[in-house]
């Protein structure tokens, strides 16, 4: 049985470049970050980009970041 892992724990290998930790995180946070965009995303916006593209994005732009600090 595989023990699950806390997410700051998870931060902390993908900040170092771990890119399975970076999965985990991306799958735990994506869909609850889709919904979010989805809320704010004007109406007008929706059709050139979508809550999926634009929180993949976030997320990939917070991996990045943590490596760099």
């Amino acid at each position: 049985m595989m023990e699950a892992i806390a997410p700051e724990e998870l931060a902390i290998r993908a900040a170092r470049g771990d890119q399975s930790a970076k999965a985990c995180l991306y799958y735990e946070y994506s869909p609850r970050l889709q919904r979010y965009v989805l809320g704010k995303l004007p109406a007008d916006v929706r059709g050139a980009w979508s809550a999926s593209d634009v929180a993949s994005e976030v997320l990939l732009r917070a991996f990045k970041a943590m490596e760099r600090d």
